[in-house]
């Protein structure tokens, strides 16, 4: 029979395994597991997550309410099958993209320019998985920023970096990174750092979304087909 000192000790150093024991699952050495739900739910989906379209250029994304949209103004050259988008600054009625001013290396920062006829496409400009918002896609999105009051601030990069000042009222809170990158419409481009258009509704000859240097809303309008404008891809 064990006798009480015994007992005592087998007590004690089975209390000692149990604490070892669970010191050693939570992080013995004081480490945290960060690893977690918690800390992975917190974690802006732009960090982590980017899309690739055809020419193999890379967009981050950004989570606003319950969609999924890209950060950067699209760029590709070619359609989702690898058809070549054709290139032309002259306002064609057939599909078409260009870069401002014809320049290569605006285009690669602000995204280039397509008329109508390439973003209606069946061949899609847009990444796979991604498609042109409509324009019930573009009004959920001003909804969840405030509305078009405030949207646009919401939306617009903040600084004059890429923007003409004042770029009123811009905090890109949203995360979404509007650039202005101009238009080409009436036979020459325009607007470059002081509108953002973008083109939307595969039904209707809209630019949906209209952002100004001067103002902290968003508009729209309804555009000729073959005047060009940049394009933001929201997710599936």
């Amino acid at each position: 029979m064990l006798n009480k000192t015994c007992l005592n000790s087998l007590a004690g150093a089975a209390l000692l395994l149990i604490t070892v024991s669970g010191c050693t699952k939570s992080g013995l050495d004081g480490v945290v597991p960060t690893k977690t739900k918690d800390t992975v739910a917190t974690v802006k989906p732009k960090a982590l997550v980017t899309a690739k379209d055809t020419d193999g250029n890379v967009y981050h994304l950004d989570t606003i309410g319950a969609q999924i949209w890209m950060v950067e103004n699209l760029k590709v050259k070619h359609y989702r099958n690898g058809d070549p988008i054709p290139y032309s600054s002259a306002l064609l009625s057939t599909d078409a993209y260009c870069n401002y001013n014809d320049d290569e290396s605006i285009g690669n920062v602000y995204g280039r320019l397509y008329n109508y006829y390439a973003v209606l496409d069946s061949r899609n400009i847009c990444p796979k998985g991604f498609h042109l918002p409509t324009n019930e896609e573009w009004l959920t999105l001003e909804t969840t920023l405030g509305g078009n009051n405030l949207a646009g601030g919401e939306m617009k990069e903040a600084g004059t970096t890429h923007w003409n000042s004042p770029n009123t009222a811009a905090t890109n809170s949203s995360g979404f990174t509007a650039l202005p990158g101009g238009n080409l419409g009436s036979g020459r481009f325009a607007d470059l750092g002081n509108y953002a258009y973008f083109w939307a509704d595969p039904a209707s000859q809209y630019s949906r979304a209209l952002l100004y240097n001067n103002e902290s809303d968003s508009g729209i309008s309804n555009n000729a087909p073959n005047q060009a404008f940049s394009v933001r891809c929201i997710k599936d």
